[in-house]
């Protein structure tokens, strides 16, 4: 789950590998790295940053249209054990070029609007073009798959302006996205970072708005691996929001909830959810899979439960563990035969179960996968992990979702 496409003027600061993310500018490298070692998937709202991987805010269905901080809101989830495959990283423009009277293009990208660039240059580490009117540029002919999710980056600045009040856009999943506005100021380098799902196959860098001569240092777009959370139904989406700069999705308890695929849990996993529900008037899931899956909820008097969907309980804490208007970081792990329930770091109950869950179609977050039992709150991130972890590995990664959740509980 990206936020509003990034403009801003650009430090270099290329992306690094995914064995690389999580290790400078995060305050949560280790709760990250056994994230990764779990292979784990995260669901995160806003600017929300897991080891610079920021997470997806998006409008509608096809994740087309960027939210603002009070739009509805999709969510964007992505697993941790790979940065995923690179599609196009034309960084260095290094697969050679082709020719065309004074005008060369990158091997791998066609003249878009050919009759608007009037001349380009491939260079060592970064293309050029010049446009002599709107819509000008480079269409990548490696294209991208529609349904799937991509990391893209583009690092430009304007050489020179022509006419007008140029401003250089990627294209990309069928939406235009500024990467310099309209009157920057010649010579400042800018960079955009988006996650989008793609509705079309185009990758376009293209001039607006006027006519400019464009140096694009950077364009790298890397396909992004996990389950990827979407609402079809715009009413039913749950709202963006943000206090104190952490930010949250706002579910109103109604018909709010977000889909995602299959997680393939069976009888050793994590699940850590960390919200805050405003009131209790009757059972609320968290989250939610498929008939045999698993399924996370609070009951109207504050218990904790963890459920087999269609089979019944795993294992339930006592009342009031859960207070309306009160952040809370619930855990329910199945591990070595014991369904066990944590709260705020703390074991609350273990119990023994012999079962193996089974869901092989999806999950829904803040509702049953039947839609039903919705939360009335907030909900600020949500990690679902393979394997057994260690109470202290637990400890790392639950602290870390206190640190991201409004007013969150000192663990």
């Amino acid at each position: 789950m990206i936020l509003k496409p990034v403009m801003r003027p650009a430090m270099r600061s290329p992306m690094g590998s995914a064995m690389d993310w999580g290790r400078s500018n995060n305050p949560n490298a280790e709760a990250i790295a056994l994230l990764r070692k779990f292979n784990a998937s995260v669901w995160l709202f806003g600017s929300g940053n897991v080891g610079g991987l920021q997470a997806g805010n998006y409008l509608d269905s096809t994740l087309g249209t960027p939210a603002s901080i009070d739009g509805p809101i999709g969510l964007e989830l992505d697993a941790m054990g790979t940065g995923g495959g690179e599609v196009v990283n034309s960084t260095n423009w290094s697969n050679g070029y082709v020719t065309s009277g004074s005008k060369q293009t990158p091997i791998g990208w066609d003249e878009y609007q050919a009759s608007h660039v009037s001349a380009s240059t491939t260079l060592p580490n970064s293309f050029t073009f010049v446009a002599t009117a709107h819509l000008g540029g480079i269409e990548m002919t490696t294209t991208l798959t529609v349904g799937k999710t991509y990391r893209g980056q583009i690092r430009a600045r304007k050489l020179s302006e022509v006419s007008g009040t140029p401003s250089l856009q990627f294209y990309i999943e069928s939406t235009w996205i500024p990467v310099i506005p309209g009157g920057a100021p010649v010579g400042v380098w800018y960079t955009t970072d988006v996650i989008i799902r793609a509705t079309s196959t185009e990758v376009i860098i293209s001039n607006f708005t006027g006519a400019a001569a464009w140096e694009v240092e950077t364009c790298s777009i890397r396909e992004v691996t996990g389950n990827h959370a979407t609402q079809p139904t715009t009413a039913n989406k749950p709202v963006l929001r943000v206090t104190g700069g952490k930010y949250y999705g706002e579910f109103d308890g109604i018909n709010d909830s977000l889909l995602t695929g299959n997680l393939a849990l069976t009888n050793t996993f994590s699940i850590v959810v960390a919200g805050n529900l405003s009131s209790l008037p009757s059972q609320q899931t968290l989250i939610g899979e498929d008939t045999g899956g698993a399924q996370v909820y609070v009951t109207s008097g504050g218990a904790i439960v963890f459920a087999k969907v269609g089979t019944g309980v795993l294992a339930t804490t006592a009342a009031g563990e859960v207070v309306a208007g009160t952040p809370f970081v619930a855990t329910a792990t199945l591990a070595g035969g014991n369904a066990i329930i944590r709260k705020n770091g703390v074991q609350k109950v273990s119990t023994a179960s012999a079962l193996t869950l089974s869901a092989t179609t999806g999950a829904r977050i803040g509702g049953t996968f039947a839609g039903a039992e919705y939360c009335a709150g907030s909900l600020s991130a949500l990690s679902v992990s393979q394997g057994a972890a260690t109470n202290a590995e637990l400890l790392t990664v639950e602290k870390w979702a206190a640190s991201i959740t409004p007013g969150g509980p000192t663990i």
